[in-house]
């Protein structure tokens, strides 16, 4: 890598320029598309414990970005687009898909079909890379850390669309459900104490207080349950209680 930078340094020529600024451009692109998303969408995701620190994945990407215009360029100097066009349309569709990934996982908001995009970049930076090495070994080196990379990233994109189901709908319905009785979410991880009004103030609450939730009484109990009566609804204990105001009627159910 320090051999790298030291080429880039003091032998920069017009086509190793272009060749780098063709996917770095590219990527500060399609990244200023994602911004927004990145900012108030991607926070209220419940991620792995592993997952990377936000601003790591900017930093990353333009170094990769950078490296794989470079390798591109090591590998046109063996006689140019017409000589290796087999290894750069392999190094152009492995750019394309690695493109495509933020726009349907940020913007698209679909994680599924992102993790499909994910596995063709993968699969066409792999075949870039053994390509690569056929014409010029260090640009096939110079990829090495790029898939590795980009298996990390596949491995975390299935775990976040594994722990995020319907994560493409509006960030209001998704915390409707969160309330609706006839869901799992209320009370389980991620959720806060008493309807907490947004998801992302819900993941700072306490785990002990999280195994709580208020809900409203299901409409299909027989009878009006009596105060502190235990109901054993949705495979949790239930207590049925009033509100300050009142002394008989039940208003509310707690789950613990």
């Amino acid at each position: 890598m320090g051999g790298l930078v030291s080429t880039l340094q003091h032998n920069v020529t017009p086509a190793m320029a272009v060749a780098i600024a063709i996917p770095l451009g590219a990527g500060t692109i399609v990244g200023a598309a994602q911004a927004k998303a990145t900012i108030e969408w991607y926070p209220t995701l419940d991620k792995p414990s592993w997952t990377p620190p936000a601003p790591l994945f900017g930093n990353l990407w333009s170094i990769f970005y950078a490296v794989m215009g470079y390798a591109s360029y090591l590998v046109w100097q063996h006689g140019g687009i017409a000589a290796q066009r087999p290894a750069l349309t392999l190094y152009g569709l492995q750019l394309g898909f690695n493109l495509a990934w933020p726009v349907v996982f940020f913007i698209k908001k679909k994680l599924w079909a992102a993790q499909f995009v994910n596995l063709g970049t993968l699969a066409f930076a792999a075949a870039t890379a053994r390509a690569f090495y056929r014409v010029e070994p260090r640009a096939g080196k110079l990829l090495i850390p790029y898939l590795v990379w980009l298996a990390f990233a596949n491995a975390l994109n299935y775990s976040i669309a594994k722990k995020n189901p319907g994560a493409d709908l509006p960030a209001s319905v998704r915390e409707d459900n969160y309330r609706d009785p006839s869901k799992k979410n209320p009370g389980e991880r991620g959720y806060g104490p008493g309807g907490s009004t947004t998801m992302a103030s819900a993941y700072a609450q306490p785990a002990r207080a999280q195994r709580l939730s208020m809900r409203p009484v299901p409409s299909n109990l027989r009878s009006q349950p009596q105060l502190g009566q235990r109901l054993p609804l949705l495979r949790r204990t239930c207590i049925a209680t009033a509100s300050a105001h009142t002394s008989s009627r039940v208003l509310s159910v707690r789950c613990l």
